[in-house]
């Protein structure tokens, strides 16, 4: 295919020294936000890389840029680690508009709905054969999945983890059901800045993810990549980094904000479990590396800024701000509402969540005695009802003091997940028992490595 004709990216400013530290340290967040091990060493793991429209890691000028993206390293990593790691297998999925996808599916608005749908279904039957193959070899074993995607292919991968959510694990020869709807998880993720202009349909992850990492750019100012708002989705991560697009999603040549957050990325894979080797050499981060926002709009700064409307039609995109390097006030990014989170109504005892195509699936909430005074009652009249429901108030104390300094909105948040887990293994009859109480631990053992449980998503 021939390459995408778009401006020359320019740099839009480099970071001065405050900004560099900042754009550091949002890296180590990135890394630093990761569950520990909820990927577990025997199990079976799919890992699935969603990259951007036109990002082909086989035909990387078709981008326009002169590097592959940050999808493609994570995915070449991940496969050169399954070479020597039978539990893990890869899929790597070119983007919108890349060679043997649907026509015009990098611009009409049907055409990239049907696209997003046509790949995640591809990628859900080849998680579907190679799961059912191992699960032949280990009758016994546990099957999990993970994810990376870039742009448009956030809004892929939405319709993946909706097709776990929706079919579980059906083996594609027999049509035996291996694994019921809602529990096949996706247990690790990161995802590149995600732009689902033109998807129709529901864009929200399914129920079944936990420990998902967003990247979002600070400073893409096109109006046609709004990023879209996962904010109050449980299992999410938001987390903001300076930059564009594509100094999030990777491709400029020795980009050292692309470079350092492909570290970051791959750091909070490893702490989740996922088998993926180090960053290639080529695209490491190097401390002291001059750091830059660019900007791919075509235009000026001092075009982007004025009111004439000649300026208009100078420009591909539309903007409506710029990168200033002289200034740490910049413009917030504008978000995309496109993604529709759980519903469920004060008293019912179900939560619906709307699919890709509008189906509603349907979960039930209806809890036993024994977690409604979990919920409920006091910590003394919980326990002197149910006695082992004493580990987890334990824990639950424990947690609290950890997070003491932490926001009050982080707080609240950390809690609800930390009940929600409670919740599910009261349902299971997999309480922990009482902890030692002199163990120095953060909250992400706690809730992850003490109980030794593989725990459910959070929805």
């Amino acid at each position: 295919m021939a390459a995408f004709k778009k401006p020359n990216p320019q740099i839009a400013g480099e970071l001065n020294g405050a900004q560099s530290e900042r754009a550091l340290t949002q890296a180590q967040a990135i890394a630093e936000a990761a569950y520990l091990g909820t990927i577990k060493k025997e199990q079976f793991v799919f890992f699935a890389a969603f990259d951007g429209t036109r990002n082909d890691k086989k035909d990387i000028d078709l981008s326009g840029n002169p590097d592959d993206t940050n999808v493609a390293q994570l995915y070449t990593q991940a496969f050169n680690a399954s070479k020597t790691n039978a539990n893990l297998r890869t899929g790597y999925y070119a983007g919108h508009g890349t060679e043997g996808t649907v026509r015009l599916s990098a611009a009409l608005p049907i055409q990239v709905t049907k696209e997003a749908i046509r790949t995640a279904q591809q990628a859900y039957n080849e998680f579907a054969e190679q799961a059912s193959d191992w699960l032949k070899e280990h009758p016994n074993g546990d099957v999990t999945t993970a994810i990376t995607s870039f742009s448009r292919g956030g809004g892929t991968a939405t319709v993946f983890t909706q097709l776990l959510y929706q079919n579980g694990l059906i083996d594609p020869k027999t049509k035996e059901q291996l694994i019921p709807p809602g529990q096949v998880e996706v247990s690790a993720g990161v995802i590149f800045d995600p732009v689902t202009t033109g998807q129709d349909g529901n864009v929200a992850f399914a129920p079944n993810v936990k420990n998902i990492a967003v990247i979002r750019a600070e400073n893409e100012y096109r109006y046609l990549f709004k990023a879209v708002d996962y904010v109050g989705q449980p299992g999410i991560f938001i987390l903001d980094a300076m930059g564009n697009h594509c100094n999030i999603g990777g491709g400029y040549k020795h980009d050292g904000l692309g470079n350092l957050y492909l570290g970051a990325a791959t750091e909070f894979l490893q702490k989740s479990g996922l088998n993926i080797a180090d960053v290639d050499l080529s695209r490491r981060y190097e401390a002291g590396t001059k750091l830059a926002v660019y900007n791919e709009s075509g235009l000026t700064r001092e075009q982007a800024h004025s009111f004439f409307s000649e300026y208009k039609t100078r420009g591909q995109w539309d903007v409506y701000s710029y990168f200033d390097p002289n200034t740490e006030m910049q413009t917030k990014r504008l978000l995309d509402k496109a993604a529709q989170i759980i519903q469920a109504e004060d008293g019912t005892r179900q939560k619906g969540f709307e699919l890709y195509n509008g189906q509603q699936m349907i979960e039930s909430l209806s809890f036993g005695e024994k977690t409604r005074i979990y919920l409920e009652e006091t910590q003394e009249n919980a326990i002197s009802r149910h006695p082992d429901l004493l580990g987890a108030f334990i824990l639950r104390d424990i947690t609290l003091k950890n997070i003491a300094d932490m926001p009050t909105e982080t707080q609240q948040k950390v809690l609800a997940q930390f009940d929600m887990n409670v919740v599910a293994n009261i349902e299971q009859g997999n309480l922990p028992h009482a902890p030692q109480i002199n163990l120095t631990v953060n909250q992400d053992q706690l809730i992850h490595q003490k109980w030794n449980l593989d725990l459910p998503s959070m929805a």
